[in-house]
């Protein structure tokens, strides 16, 4: 484990963050359950993702170039790689997107980039908090996303997030989630954009949190 990263105390503004995203979240779970709120709720997710980007990326240093390539590169390039996959069926199998993550180009969301960036930056701040291994980062970085996107999956068709032929997730999906996600980690270690986000880490926990809860809330009710 990274010692100097395991002993180094947040500050306050690191704290009022955490705290932030966990209301934001656990008001999220509350709402998407009551069936009253459910559609008002969907209407709100893409501000929720554009609030919670902007408290994390607050805490992101935007005078490192390096972060600022990484930061226009991944939004662009997982939006093409979603695009392509909408309009092909090739990469992560056929798919399509719905109303709720907002406007769309080419069937896309153009959001969707911005939740990539998301989980990428957050699971490379939990990884360097678990591991101190440069070599072997990038490869529980995706590890990490791809189980994240494991309990995403379920709520994203439940709440027009996007919907797969069949109603089927298909094992291709998680496969190319991981290859992405890998050259992605490879992409942000390569360029080095320290320091890494301090507020990183507490939000990848919450949001898993968050997702795995409604599997298990489905399990009680079941």
């Amino acid at each position: 484990m990274d010692k100097d990263n395991h002993l180094e105390r947040p500050d306050r503004g690191i704290l009022i963050a955490a705290g932030y995203f966990a209301v934001f979240h656990l008001v999220g779970v509350a709402g998407f359950h009551i069936p009253e709120l459910t559609g008002l709720f969907q209407r709100l997710v893409p501000f929720h993702l554009l609030a919670t980007a902007g408290v994390l990326f607050y805490f992101q240093n935007w005078q490192n170039r390096s972060f600022l390539i990484f930061f226009c590169c991944t939004w662009l390039a997982t939006w093409l790689i979603e695009a392509i996959g909408v309009s092909t069926g090739l990469i992560f199998g056929s798919y399509s997107y719905g109303p709720t993550l907002g406007f769309s180009l080419a069937g896309t969301p153009v959001l969707i980039g911005l939740n990539w960036l998301i989980l990428l930056v957050t699971s490379a701040a939990i990884t360097d908090k678990l591991i101190s291994n440069p070599k072997l980062k990038p490869v529980l970085g995706a590890g990490l996303m791809v189980l994240t996107d494991f309990f995403i999956e379920p709520v994203a068709m439940t709440f027009e997030y996007w919907t797969w032929e069949g109603n089927q997730i298909p094992v291709q999906n998680y496969l190319s989630w991981f290859l992405v996600s890998l050259a992605l980690h490879f992409f942000y270690r390569r360029l080095k954009p320290e320091p890494r986000n301090p507020a990183g880490h507490f939000l990848f926990i919450i949001q898993f949190l968050f997702f795995a809860s409604f599997w298990v809330i489905e399990m009680a009710v079941e």
